[in-house]
């Protein structure tokens, strides 16, 4: 009896041990996905938030060193983050296809080496928990980097209603009609039909959580430069980005550098990254803000040598924005082209199709979860030939992977930029190039959130030969 005492209790101290050791590792940093109280339209509302233990919006590490971090879920449903455009090991990308879900009060360890530096994000891919604010910047450095005069510019849009009942809505299960909502999507648009740029009627836009009535305010000092660093964390919305009395110089999209053109509105898709430099000129205060795509809304925050506190920014524009077209696309070149490709393998058709009247969306005539895999052999270059042959427009996300826009509707682009998310406008083609280095499961998915819930996502898979 006493001999089993002893083993139990040797037991229990090995167990509690190692239980120590896995929740107090010193050397890792830990990111609790929990909820968050915030103001929007003068209620409080709960929505959720990804933080560090001393209040930290998400990561901040440096290129070289490991990325070595708990996820610790605290909230009553399981959860996932995956790591957006990060390169790594297919075990830690953060999705269904490569690891279980984090259930409440439970940990999950990821550990891999980062490889580049630059302006990522994470978010959910468990359910519609995006939409409610599953997200937060990761931002990786070169080394050496002073990020003193950083900003992250986060959008993001915002609905009382639950999406649950945004994707029931959609569906038209309470009869809700938008402008073409009953037309089917695969047939030839009107050229006069103004295109259907949102699907979603949201009730507010937010900058890192904030509405306007009480936007960040961030201090500066005139004659210095900053590097505003976006992040379209939105669900559904697009964003042109306006910088006011400022111009800009765009000088990195998705995490890689670009040779640098400047301006003072820029396209920001969904997903997508944007790092722009801009000189404070002189004492004042500059609203920097995200109009959205077709409409008069707007977003943002606030620089100021000032000391003001009590600064606005307006709910709506005087006019309605633009559809985004092409153009930017044309004039973004990779500073350094990175990105080795070889001879290309083979061709890969991803046709994009929907029919809005019972809000189906697909690749190659398919609807997640019920596809077939494309399968990709390691080490060899792909072409993907994205056809959209809908009347709205689609972010597509390639995980794991970074690729080169060769062709814009049949028209080659002479050094392409490189990027882990391309905007596809209505009725147009982009042809895309890449190399597939990574073995495993990776998603390839249109990043507006209701899109994917209903059917367009697919997956590659990479083998050896």
């Amino acid at each position: 009896m006493k001999q089993k005492i002893i083993i139990f209790s040797l037991l229990a101290v090995v167990i509690l041990s190692s239980a120590y050791l896995y929740y107090a590792k010193s050397d890792a940093v830990e990111l609790i996905v929990k909820n968050k109280t915030i103001t929007v339209d003068g209620k409080s509302v709960e929505v959720n938030t990804v933080i560090q233990p001393d209040g930290t919006w998400g990561y901040y590490g440096t290129e070289g060193d490991d990325f070595d971090v708990k996820v610790k879920n605290d909230l009553k449903e399981p959860t996932v983050l995956h790591w957006h455009g990060l390169l790594l090991p297919n075990k830690y990308d953060g999705t269904e296809l490569n690891q279980p879900y984090i259930q409440p009060n439970d940990f999950y360890d990821y550990n891999f080496k980062l490889t580049h530096s630059g302006t990522f994000w994470m978010h959910s891919h468990y359910g519609f928990q995006e939409q409610n604010f599953v997200e937060a910047p990761l931002i990786i450095y070169p080394k050496g980097y002073d990020a003193s005069n950083d900003v992250v510019i986060m959008f993001q849009d915002f609905s009382f209603k639950k999406p649950e009942i945004i994707m029931k809505d959609l569906k038209h299960s309470n009869d809700s009609h938008h402008s073409m909502h009953d037309m089917d999507m695969n047939m030839s648009m009107d050229k006069a039909m103004k295109p259907d740029l949102n699907d979603v009627s949201y009730d507010a836009f937010l900058t890192n959580y904030k509405a306007v009535s009480n936007p960040e305010i961030k201090k500066v000092i005139a004659g210095q430069t900053y590097r505003l660093r976006f992040i379209n964390g939105s669900s559904s919305t697009n964003f042109w980005i306006n910088l006011g009395g400022l111009k800009g110089k765009v000088i990195a999209v998705d995490g890689h550098d670009i040779k640098s053109f400047e301006g003072n509105k820029f396209q920001l898709a969904i997903a997508q990254r944007m790092d722009i430099e801009v000189q404070i000129p002189k004492d004042g205060v500059f609203s920097i803000v995200g109009q959205v795509e077709g409409e008069k809304y707007q977003t943002g925050i606030i620089l100021t040598t000032t000391n003001d506190s009590d600064l606005t920014i307006p709910a709506k524009s005087k006019s309605d924005s633009k559809p985004f077209s092409y153009g930017q696309l044309e004039k973004l070149h990779p500073k350094k082209d990175d990105l080795e490709l070889g001879s290309i393998e083979k061709t890969i058709d991803l046709k994009l199709t929907g029919n809005m009247k019972d809000y189906v969306w697909q690749i190659n005539g398919q609807t997640w979860p019920d596809i077939s895999p494309i399968e990709l052999k390691y080490g060899k270059t792909y072409e993907f030939k994205i056809q959209n042959e809908t009347g709205m427009s689609h972010p597509i996300h390639i995980h794991g992977h970074m690729f080169k826009v060769i062709k814009i509707n049949g028209k080659p682009i002479d050094d392409g930029v490189i990027r882990d998310t391309i905007y596809v406008e209505p009725k147009s083609s982009v042809i895309i190039a890449m190399k597939a280095n990574a073995k495993g499961k990776w998603f390839i998915h249109c990043h507006m959130l209701y899109h994917m819930h209903s059917g367009m996502m697919t997956f590659i898979e990479t083998k050896d030969e």
